[in-house]
């Protein structure tokens, strides 16, 4: 588990990186559309090197949250694990997660521009107009959304990494689900605040249990039962 000091660090480095890559592919794609706006040439290709450049970005940066996430657990019992083994399963993680939110996000974003142009010639939209849309889709605040989000998917899954090694080790640690604990705390977070896994929750429902979730897992050993 991440302390708040080192989780906002993280997402802030990596909410700027993001931001940097989407202002200048927005700037690219307007460049390509023109004005008039066409889609003539923004092409499946376009996308797959913008997504390409994203996971550039996101890959180094979950994977070294996930470790992070990791060596905390690790530093917090006094059990060891075979770090190569969580290195290899962080970065296999972070490749298979990371391109299926890529896949999505510029899925998403390819639609949401064939709307914005048809809603240029349809609604009388200007150029301005189609720029300021655009970048709300490939902006600060998308950014920052991401980055928030995959911060979490990646301190989450470092602990599970850990707990899942000394599982095969014969060793079950104990997972329980916590909150950020403050007002911004969500309906659907906040009822699993401390709960351990299986008590209301499974690990398909998270965390990240939303877009900005800022949730995450602690983990302890077992108590040790008394001799007979």
């Amino acid at each position: 588990m991440l302390s708040d000091r080192k989780r906002a660090e993280l997402e802030r480095e990596l909410a700027k990186t993001i931001s940097s890559l989407e202002g200048r592919q927005s700037r690219q794609l307007l460049k390509i559309l023109g004005d008039p706006p066409k889609l003539d040439d923004v092409t499946l290709e376009l996308w797959e090197t913008m997504g390409k450049e994203m996971l550039g970005v996101l890959t180094p940066a979950t994977i070294n949250t996930s470790l992070l996430a990791a060596e905390n657990v690790v530093n917090s019992i006094p059990i060891g694990v075979n770090w190569d083994m969580v290195n290899q399963r962080a970065a296999s993680w972070a490749s298979t997660h990371n391109t299926r939110v890529v896949r999505e996000m510029y899925g998403n974003t390819n639609q949401a521009t064939r709307d914005m142009v048809a809603d240029f010639y349809t609604q009388g939209l200007s150029v301005g107009d189609l720029r300021r849309r655009l970048q709300g889709r490939l902006g600060a605040m998308h950014s920052e959304m991401v980055a928030v989000t995959e911060v979490t998917a990646a301190a989450v899954e470092g602990g599970r990494i850990v707990a899942d090694e000394l599982a095969a080790e014969g060793v079950t640690m104990i997972e329980s689900w916590v909150t950020a604990r403050d007002e911004r705390v969500c309906i659907i977070c906040a009822p699993l605040d401390g709960k351990v896994l299986g008590d209301g929750w499974t690990r398909m429902d998270g965390p990240p249990a939303h877009i900005r979730c800022r949730c995450d897992t602690a983990y302890k050993l077992p108590p040790m039962e008394r001799a007979s």
